[in-house]
């Protein structure tokens, strides 16, 4: 009992320090875009994106390396077998340095071809295209030896060096909007150059970092042919479920730079940074319970795990719709207090994104639950599966002439059917209570975020302030948030978990 206690506090200073860097981040995030914007241009912000997306997808077998890195080093950490951690590292950064290699050849002849000969790009923009994909390359590379170290930093919980290397990395990429106008180079080109700079500085900054706090994090060429095949078949199943995520995101880019060109690519593209900051919110917390998701597994301490699984699931929606409900409702308010020229479509696309975003957010413990079974095959299979149809079905609505919002409206659906997917394979796998999940997080948080949206919507009308007046955003954000905050504490909290929310804001007033 008093260890679980002491994983709550864990996980509680962690979300803390996780939320701080999260605040930061977002709005440094938001502010860059902003200036990157302007000083780009809507085409050349749509280019970069589509560049850097194309480029993103390669890191698709990376991905589920990254995922299957995490996993184990958070097993073995759990057990408390170092040796094997040290084998389990040394595996992993051998795996990236081969596969990092294998993807610079694809991208540097492959990629140089599909983006001269099938993007649709301005003709005079294909030089520039050219070194923006050479620099986002490297980005990547640098990104992609990252992982073993970022995934060690993880199952350490050390989630005070991960805030602050954040901050300092969204502090450097503020210095490079700063001085993007005042450079005498082509801006885009100089844009990817210097965050290609940033990624092999923060590169270094994680490797030092882990070399000098975790045992494990020493390099050596180590043989263990068993443990590595077992990471490999993790690896290769999760492979679908790792490339239905990258193709979902960045192949929809592609799709939709075919149809409409780079422009709705720049509406794409600010919507995915819209989406990656509204997604962080939940995943500052999620990165803090994963750990011991996964901890409490290999010690087969079963109930303790359903209980994070589901105070996961509900407190990362509850977190999510502090920030989502008042988006929604003031959507293109807020977008044009941001932005000082709004792309076409960006209104919609965002729209459908917090939904998706909503959704997505009861699914985060029960992959990371799926995961640390280790046994994934039936599960990719059939999840994996199912979510990489989102791609086609995106070109064939497109195709049949539909407007370009379907895309986002076909991830929304197929995010539906893969939740209760996903929970129907784990009760069976692992025995996790479905239905109980089903009434008890989706449903009711379902139902809460529902009148939430009415009753903000209807009270903010009958207001009458002046819509997209700095004042009245402010205003009306604070009564959702103040709406949804309420509901939650009537209709779905504890009469224990309301008594600690009465204490610690009599102790925020006292002070």
């Amino acid at each position: 009992m008093s260890e679980n206690s002491s994983n709550n506090k864990r996980i509680a200073k962690n979300s803390i320090l996780l939320y701080i860097r999260l605040a930061i981040v977002m709005v440094g995030s938001l502010y860059i875009s902003r200036v990157i914007l302007d000083s780009l241009g809507i085409s050349d912000y749509g280019l970069y994106n589509v560049v850097g997306g194309f480029v993103t997808i390669f890191t698709v077998v990376t991905s589920s390396l990254a995922a299957a890195t995490s996993r184990f080093i958070t097993f073995e950490l759990g057990r408390n077998d170092i040796e094997r951690l040290k084998t389990v590292f040394s595996l992993s950064v051998s795996i990236h340095i081969v596969l990092s290699f294998l993807i610079f050849i694809a991208l540097e002849t492959f990629g140089v071809w599909y983006l001269n000969n099938c993007m649709v790009i301005s003709p005079d923009r294909l030089d520039a295209a050219n070194l923006v994909l050479h620099f986002s390359v490297i980005t990547l590379i640098f990104t992609l030896l990252n992982v073993p170290y970022n995934a060690a930093l993880m199952a350490h919980e050390h989630m005070d060096f991960f805030a602050y290397a954040s901050i300092l990395e969204v502090l450097l990429k503020l210095v490079v909007s700063f001085v993007l106008p005042y450079l005498p180079y082509d801006p885009l080109i100089a844009y990817a150059f210097l965050i290609m700079t940033i990624s092999l500085l923060m590169r270094i900054l994680y490797t030092v970092y882990c070399k000098y706090r975790f045992d494990e994090c020493t390099y050596r060429i180590r043989k263990d042919n068993l443990l590595l095949r077992e990471m490999l078949v993790f690896s290769g199943w999760n492979f679908i479920g790792a490339t239905s995520g990258i193709l979902k995101r960045q192949g929809n880019n592609l799709v939709v730079n075919l149809f409409f060109g780079t422009v709705v690519n720049a509406a794409y593209g600010l919507t995915m940074q819209m989406t990656s900051a509204i997604s962080s919110f939940s995943t500052g917390f999620l990165n803090a319970i994963n750990p011991q998701i996964i901890k409490h597994y290999s010690t087969k301490d079963m109930e303790y795990m359903f209980k994070l699984i589901f105070g996961g699931s509900r407190a990362s929606f509850y977190l999510m719709m502090l920030i989502c409900v008042p988006l929604f409702l003031n959507t293109e308010s807020i977008l044009n207090l941001w932005l000082k020229e709004v792309p076409e479509y960006t209104v919609v696309f965002l729209k459908l994104s917090i939904l998706y975003c909503l959704v997505e957010t009861w699914s985060g413990p029960l992959m990371t639950a799926m995961l640390a079974t280790g046994n994934i095959k039936k599960y990719q299979i059939v999840v994996g599966g199912t979510d990489i149809m989102c791609l086609p079905l995106s070109y064939a609505c497109l195709r049949l002439g539909m407007p370009v919002f379907a895309v986002f409206v076909v991830m929304l659906l197929i995010s539906c059917i893969t939740l209760f997917l996903r929970i129907k394979m784990l009760q069976q796998m692992i025995g996790l209570p479905g239905r109980r999940f089903v009434v008890q997080i989706v449903g009711k948080s379902a139902i809460i975020c529902t009148l939430s949206m009415l009753v903000s919507y209807f009270t903010c009308d009958s207001i009458h302030l002046v819509n997209g007046a700095l004042i009245g955003i402010i205003i009306n954000v604070l009564i959702s948030i103040t709406v949804v905050f309420l509901l939650i504490i009537c209709f779905d909290t504890t009469q224990t978990e309301r008594s600690f929310i009465v204490s610690f804001v009599n102790k925020m007033f006292k002070k």
